[in-house]
């Protein structure tokens, strides 16, 4: 049977980034399983899997725009100290709102007086 939309598949998967080094795997007793063309996954990575065959095998690279997106330099401010209310740490992530209300992941990358660095980015954005 082939794969197609509106079909469950059970999937291994391998995430590297663009030198080979490994991001992340599924774990060898814990494949992950979806419902194809619900946008699960990338939609680019959706459209390559439809057709694939039980056993089959997929090679796919997706650039930046049909995955986490291109690194946004206006995602990454300077911020008061006194926002965050409490202890700040290098490689804390938080939950920060933009201008348009809309929530975003952010981590703090420097501390620097009494200003914080964030970046609101993806973490893989530009991979």
């Amino acid at each position: 049977m082939k794969l197609r939309s509106d079909t469950v598949a059970t999937i291994a998967y391998t995430l590297r980034d663009e030198d080979g080094s490994l991001i992340e795997a599924s774990p060898d007793d814990h494949p992950l399983v979806l419902l194809m063309g619900r946008r699960t996954l990338f939609p680019a990575l959706e459209e390559a899997m439809i057709g694939l065959e039980v056993g089959e095998q997929l090679d796919a690279r997706l650039p930046p725009n049909e995955a986490y997106g291109y690194h946004d330099e206006r995602l990454v401010q300077r911020v008061p100290r006194a926002r965050f209310g409490g202890p700040v740490e290098i490689g804390m992530e938080f939950q920060a709102r933009s201008a348009e209300g809309r929530r975003r992941v952010a981590r703090v990358l420097k501390l620097d007086g009494d200003e914080v660095l964030i970046d609101a980015n993806q973490p893989l954005a530009g991979k």
